[in-house]
């Protein structure tokens, strides 16, 4: 129960700050930031927003409540096949993959958060969120997390998920 309420304050903290946040089934923390405001359409380079969200987020994870935590950042995207980027990134999984590096480089770079806390790794089209079927579900689905990683000790209390 201690997690859970731990895990619960930081994501009322977080979307107190203005992220979009919950607790992972695991009963980690993420962070949920849409691609379509971070990235470029098919692309992987951050843009200035998605520079600046990143910017807000940054000293939490290094010298704030999270910087203890180890991190996965995790690039999602919809279920529709790679067109004008396919050489670039041959599919889906490969646009993700690029995505949560641009991510955890920019997190490692501006705020020296040590590699060996920090993983990159792609969901692809795999883990939608919303339905693929429709404009605004797949926008959903477009999306890179940062997942907070709490402890094994602390986790292994947290009663499972319903």
């Amino acid at each position: 129960a201690q997690t859970t309420a731990l895990a619960d304050e930081q994501v009322t903290r977080l979307r107190a700050a203005g992220q979009d946040a919950y607790v992972t089934s695991d009963g980690d923390v993420a962070i949920r930031l849409a691609s379509d405001v971070t990235f470029g359409s098919g692309k992987h380079a951050l843009t200035k927003e998605g520079s600046s969200i990143l910017r807000r987020i940054g000293p939490s994870l290094t010298s704030g409540e999270f910087a203890r935590y180890d991190i996965r950042v995790e690039g999602h995207t919809d279920n529709e096949p790679l067109k004008k980027t396919r050489d670039i990134y041959g599919d889906n999984r490969g646009l993700g993959s690029a995505r949560a590096n641009s991510v955890t480089q920019f997190l490692e770079r501006e705020f020296s958060v040590d590699p060996a806390r920090i993983d990159a790794v792609s969901k692809g089209e795999y883990e939608p969120i919303a339905d693929n079927s429709t404009k605004v579900g797949r926008a959903k689905n477009r999306r890179v997390e940062i997942i907070l990683i709490l402890p094994q000790d602390q986790i292994i209390d947290r009663p499972a998920a319903k």
